[in-house]
């Protein structure tokens, strides 16, 4: 074995472990279920009918209620292992014709899973045995556990909208308008993803283009809600709100700290404005990144950035912070920034540690039934963790801005050039 090959075997020695220390430990969260009350305190049932994969169990049920026929919307439904009544549009509902039901449960919450980890073991390649601690100590953390146990909706999404990246690697002048479908059909579902959209301000040169996407998109979404106004109305006042534990939201930081929640909207012009302030500057550093890195942080920047901003999230929403950290490490290795920024985007790496682990405080509450102790301290670490998210928050946006500057200048000032032609005609 010559030194060349030793050499890649050293530099894939920690992915390695990485990949193996997260896939032995969620394989012993499964086997001994008890486990999980020390990461998702008491979102983690004990009975056995509501685990594992509770939320899948919840959208399975839905299948079945619908080929009963049953109005899931309106009617607790008797499939579903709470009983609930839906709070999902009932779009998605048109693939029960597939057969799918509880008793696929296992199958689809395994499918789901791997999937999931596969997209992310995919992405994240620690080098060195520190970003490989790091990075299991973000992706082995309650918010990403909640997502596996729960076999929620969002990895499913997760997993759909990777999609988007891996269509724009394609050499087909039709690349952008399938990463469109992807992003456009999902958005009635959950709307976040139409968010994911600030991708092609990446990549399209053409303003022309950009304004056709754009106006197919609200074409699209505007008929999705003109047909279906009622049903979203309804479902706006029918999904119920995040407690205050395992949950992150921008005005959230306020409410948790008693303090007054306009701070978010000020706190929410700040980026606007820093953002806006990188683009327009005459001169910024400029980042000599690879695209496909540039692609996943902007994916998981734009749904971090308007689920962060517009609502109140269970935890489980923070594994879309998982793409931009490929692009962050990248950054954080390189001398090419400057010594500064290299530090400041190894605090916004770190603070993530925290941030994801800090609700582990009051899991206490959950296990010894301290209610006077547990209270407090929820308030407490979830307007911290959020707090920290805004910081994060406001880094990204920066990082994000200054990808997105050279595209969106050439932009403008082809529209600028093109308006300018046409009125000399």
């Amino acid at each position: 074995m010559n030194s060349e090959s030793v050499n890649i075997q050293k530099k894939m020695l920690p992915r390695t472990v990485f990949i193996s220390a997260i896939v032995l430990g969620v394989s012993l969260l499964f086997t001994f279920p008890t486990c999980w009350l020390y990461f998702i305190g008491g979102l983690h049932s004990m009975e056995e009918a509501l685990y594992p994969f509770l939320d899948m169990h919840g959208r399975l049920a839905a299948f079945e209620g619908h080929r009963a026929g049953i109005d899931i919307l309106y009617v607790p439904n008797p499939f579903d292992p709470l009983q609930r009544i839906s709070v999902k549009p009932t779009w998605p509902l048109g693939l029960s014709f597939l057969g799918l039901g509880s008793q696929h449960l296992i199958l689809a919450g395994t499918i789901v899973a791997s999937g999931f980890g596969a997209i992310i073991f995919s992405i994240l390649a620690p080098r060195k045995w520190g970003e490989a601690l790091l990075l299991f100590l973000i992706c082995f953390s309650p918010p990403v556990l909640l997502a596996i146990e729960r076999g929620n909706d969002d990895t499913v999404y997760f997993i759909l909208l990777a999609l988007v990246p891996l269509f724009l690697r394609l050499k087909s002048p039709m690349r952008f308008w399938l990463a469109w479908l992807v992003i456009f059909i999902l958005a009635p579902a959950k709307y976040y993803p139409g968010a994911v959209f600030l991708v092609f301000l990446l990549e399209v040169k053409s303003w022309k283009q950009i304004g056709l996407l754009l106006a197919a998109g609200l074409v699209f979404v505007t008929a999705y809600f003109a047909s279906n106004i009622e049903e979203i109305l309804y479902l706006r006042d029918a999904v119920p709100k995040p407690n205050l534990f395992l949950v992150h939201g921008g005005t959230l930081t306020f409410e948790a700290l008693g303090l007054p929640t306009f701070w978010a909207t000020i706190l929410l012009l700040i980026c606007v404005a820093v953002g806006l302030l990188v683009v327009l500057r005459s001169s910024w550093v400029s980042l000599p990144l690879a695209i496909n890195l540039q692609r996943w942080f902007l994916l998981g920047y734009a749904v971090f950035a308007f689920c962060f901003l517009l609502n109140s999230n269970f935890d489980y929403r923070l594994i879309y912070v998982l793409p931009m950290l490929p692009l962050l490490l990248h950054l954080s290795r390189t001398n090419e920034i400057g010594l500064v920024w290299q530090r400041l985007v190894r605090i916004m790496v770190l603070l993530l540690i925290p941030t994801f682990w800090l609700d582990i405080t009051v899991m206490h509450y959950f296990i010894n039934d301290n209610m006077s102790w547990s209270i407090e301290h929820v308030r407490l670490s979830t307007g911290l963790k959020c707090a920290m998210l805004w910081l994060f928050l406001l880094g990204s946006t920066v990082i994000a801005a200054t990808l997105l500057r050279p595209n969106l200048r050439t932009l403008a000032c082809s529209f600028y050039n093109d308006c300018k032609q046409f009125r000399l005609k």
